[in-house]
């Protein structure tokens, strides 16, 4: 499979992949548009797609040196004020200097560019850097889902491999990477990385990669795991069901702290819409 020279990889597009070799191609290679929504009602989804993005709008304001009682004026939403007050009460970073907000690196990787944006970088003494990023899920996941996800092993890599002009290239050993859920402020999820760490994730994308760009059949494989079609806006393309999942699901299922398929990220949603 031919890519555009100018195509980047990124955590959105290789968690595609790994969910469904098919969605990836529909999605990321012919940006096939469908008609389907992801998640019914589609009213509340949408409210939950804002909530996410205006959170993340609160927080760069923030770093920008906006004060927080300018921001506090400006929330309206009861919602949006509950999470907020959360992160006026427990957030992490609010006083550090060193910071770097809605911040994107990318770096070359096997034959292409490997993106990530981040919420927010933190540069300690030392050379140590802490990677932000901000979760408006209602539920969160567990430990050992969240440490499988395309983003856990994307955003530290890009990081470890970039040389960054502000502090040069920083070891592996010396980045952590923390979710943070505005929902459950007291619980962060925080991974420390380290060398090995960076030697598995770079073996184990660029195998993902030239499984890509070995493929010479004009379909993609579909995923064998049907869940993962429940909230994929193909799934009528696929013959896979004409319905979409109920956003209800989302939050009584186990399924959404064990599997790929159910957890879907609001804030994320409009980095891989059409």
């Amino acid at each position: 499979m031919l890519l555009p020279d100018d195509f980047q990889f990124s955590q959105n597009n290789l968690q595609d992949y790994a969910d469904c070799a098919r969605r990836f191609q529909l999605r990321h290679i012919l940006h096939q548009e469908w008609p389907a929504v992801q998640t019914e009602p589609v009213l509340q989804t949408e409210q939950l797609i804002d909530l996410g993005q205006n959170f993340h709008r609160l927080v760069l304001q923030n770093h920008s040196g906006i004060s927080e009682n300018v921001i506090s004026e400006s929330t309206k939403d009861p919602e949006l004020e509950t999470l907020w007050q959360n992160y006026m009460k427990d957030g992490p970073a609010r006083y550090e200097q060193q910071t770097k907000a809605e911040f994107t690196i990318s770096v070359p990787f096997a034959g292409y560019r490997l993106i990530a944006k981040y919420d927010l970088l933190v540069f300690h003494p030392e050379s140590k850097v802490v990677i932000y990023d901000w979760k408006t899920s209602i539920k969160q996941p567990k430990r050992e889902f969240m440490m499988q996800r395309m983003q856990s092993k994307i955003y530290p890599l890009v990081f470890s491999l970039a040389d960054y002009p502000q502090n040069g290239p920083i070891s592996p050993d010396k980045i952590e990477m923390v979710y943070w859920y505005p929902y459950h402020p007291s619980t962060p999820l925080s991974f420390t990385y380290n060398l090995q760490q960076q030697e598995d994730n770079q073996v184990e994308l660029k195998n993902m990669i030239n499984e890509i760009l070995a493929f010479r059949e004009p379909i993609f494989p579909l995923t064998m795991d049907l869940s993962k079609c429940k909230f994929c806006a193909y799934r009528s393309l696929c013959e896979r069901g004409d319905k979409a999942g109920n956003l209800d699901d989302l939050e009584i299922l186990d399924g959404l702290l064990t599997d790929p398929g159910w957890n879907l990220d609001f804030e994320k949603i409009e980095e891989i819409t059409f």
